[in-house]
């Protein structure tokens, strides 16, 4: 009797990313190669790219112009100069003062004509009437140093505002030019690319950190150092910087602090009740072991502080004399990037040496085990760098990394943590944020080409008052992440790899695969490839393409093969910009082949 040919369908996809195994034995519904697609709510789909949100800037105020001839020629001392409207703006003071303002197209509106080479700070200037001098410029470049910092200041009246830091100075999203606007004109801070900021928002004041300089603290207007001084009757007792700050009880707590000149990394210090400036001088407590504090957050009541190796709790003892305790949670497990540690739910998730762990502050596990050896992956010296977000709506914990060989952030991993599923993501970004949007999208706000647009005008996340994921990177850009299908204008290389199947390896046959369907969601251009692979060879024998063009149905597309091996594989894969795409449903036709079956 003539067997008939059997349907294997691989839906509601559960498995993602896993190496644990050869791609033989995992999962029906696990890849052994998922990068730039993720596991939603059953569905195997291609992440969406990120565009650019704003640039950072530094503020130049009165330099001075020293060339007074018509025209006037020269360089300014800092570029590349912001290529925006108002940007650089020129004034002679002399008699009958004049002005020139920079027109965001390379020339100049008002009291003359010029042009300013924005790359290179460049600027010629014809003047309606000679000018005498002074002559002085105000204008914003780009100073293209990595983003260190994306946070929001609140007021009690519920008004926020969007804070950028990079290693030297701030600014200010302005929410009706779209643009970032400098704080102050001079540098405020003199941390390292790996000084991320810290920052903890009470009484209307935003205190900050990056555990190198004093703290400070920022009040809507400007920034100011916090002196925090521990005995007043004597001087040399005073905070000089510290890891993190957190609002707990009403007191501010300064962990892992730098006093007179001496690290105390096992130590938790806090001010007064109700007054972050009012600290004594035996208003502390340091936990009982040799390990550094590394990374900490809220859990339920309790402030869950990750060490190198172990992970405690500082908890509150409602006792005015020693107000928090420490307690331990696990001396097995601990962390070693302070900006990696995410919370959600009853659960936090942070990276330790070897692993990735999560606690519940009760007990940690590891929970890499399809992807145990992915923290090897990282390079060794760049956990510093380590920066990870929690991307609600995609229901993703997103981990930046640099790779072996990499100096700076360069891949992620993603982590849904819904079902626990990983996958791959070709990009890293320096640093992470939020910003809530304050008005509807319009089409004069969006920054998009029609060609650009992957999302429907009424998508919750284009409402006002929705959080959006930004990402800073190294040179001074922020971008808003799952917004586009491109990545800053670049494609998103998908690579999807199956399992090796065969549905009859227990009875020792080998299978044929007659053909497979693959249940999409249609899109306006989407192109796939697919390629088949038989037992353990390299090189693919038969390679298709698959489109699913249409207008948002689903439909099926099948692909005939009629190949014969002990295993099969595919790989699904494409390179291309402003292409998504949704698979439901990943149906094989086998059937059995008596004949000779090696699992070698």
């Amino acid at each position: 009797m003539v067997q008939e040919y059997q349907s294997y369908p691989i839906l509601d996809f559960k498995g993602g990313l896993t190496k644990d195994k050869e791609p033989w034995l995992i999962a029906e519904d696990a890849f052994s190669v998922l990068t730039n697609a993720i596991l939603y709510r059953g569905k195997l789909i291609k992440r969406r790219g990120f565009r650019e949100f704003a640039v950072f800037v530094n503020k130049v105020t009165g330099e001075s112009v020293t060339d007074v001839i018509n025209p006037s020629t020269g360089t300014l001392a800092n570029f590349p100069i912001r290529d925006t409207v108002s940007s650089a703006i020129f004034t002679d003071s002399a008699g009958t003062p004049q002005v020139m303002t920079y027109d965001g197209d390379g020339a100049f509106t008002g009291d003359g004509t010029g042009t300013l080479d924005v790359a290179t700070g460049v600027y010629s200037l014809t003047w309606d009437a000679g000018p005498t001098g002074p002559i002085t410029v105000d204008y914003s470049y780009e100073p293209q140093n990595p983003i260190m910092g994306i946070e929001n200041y609140y007021t009690n009246a519920g008004v926020s505002d969007l804070i950028i830091f990079d290693t030297k100075r701030a600014c200010v999203y302005n929410s009706t030019t779209f643009e970032f606007d400098a704080i102050g004109t001079a540098d405020i801070w003199s941390g390292n690319d790996a000084n991320f900021f810290w920052v903890e928002n009470y009484k209307e004041r935003l205190f900050v950190t990056n555990n190198s300089n004093r703290l400070k603290s920022y009040n809507g207007t400007a920034f100011s150092d916090v002196l925090v001084e521990f005995d007043t009757t004597s001087s040399g007792n005073e905070l000089d910087t510290c890891l993190m700050v957190f609002v707990y009880k009403e007191r501010l707590v300064l962990l892992r602090p730098t006093e007179n000149g001496t690290s105390y990394p096992q130590r938790a210090r806090w001010s007064a009740v109700n007054n972050p400036d009012n600290y004594t001088l035996d208003e502390f407590i340091d936990a009982p072991t040799v390990d550094f504090i590394v990374a900490a957050d809220f859990l339920g009541d309790d402030l869950i502080v990750w060490f190198e190796t172990s992970i405690w709790a500082l908890k509150f003892t409602q006792s005015s004399v020693l107000p928090f305790r420490w307690e331990k949670i696990v001396d097995t497990d601990g962390s070693s990037a302070t900006f990696a540690l995410n919370t959600f739910s009853n659960e936090q998730v942070g990276i330790g040496p070897t692993s990735i762990i999560s606690t519940d502050g009760i007990d940690a596990v590891d929970i890499n085990q399809k992807i145990p050896d992915a923290v090897l992956s990282f390079d060794s010296n760049g956990f510093k760098y380590i920066y990870s977000v929690l991307i609600e709506e995609l229901q993703l914990i997103l981990i930046s990394y640099p790779s072996i060989g990499s100096s700076l952030n360069d891949k992620s991993l993603a982590l849904n943590f819904e079902n626990n599923t990983w996958a791959d993501f070709s990009l890293g970004f320096h640093t992470y944020g939020f910003f809530a949007e304050q008005q509807d999208y319009t089409w004069e706000n969006i920054g998009l080409a029609w060609d650009d647009i992957e999302f429907a005008w009424d998508d919750k996340s284009l409402q006002a008052g929705y959080p959006l994921t930004i990402a800073g990177n190294d040179t001074g850009t922020v971008f808003q992440l799952n917004t586009t299908g491109s990545d800053d204008g670049e494609s998103i290389p998908v690579d999807i790899r199956t399992k090796k199947f065969n549905p009859y390896v227990a009875q020792g046959f080998k299978a044929r695969l007659g053909w497979v369907e693959f249940l999409l969601t249609t899109d306006l251009n989407v192109v796939l490839t697919v390629e088949f692979y038989i037992n353990h060879i390299t090189t693919p024998y038969l390679t298709k393409t698959i489109d699913a063009i249409g207008d948002g149905q689903k439909t099926w597309k099948r692909i005939n093969v009629g190949a014969i091996g002990e295993f099969h594989s595919m790989r699904i894969y494409h390179d291309a910009t402003n292409q998504t795409f949704e698979i439901h449903d990943i149906n094989l036709y086998f059937k059995p082949i008596k004949g000779r079956f090696k699992l070698g």
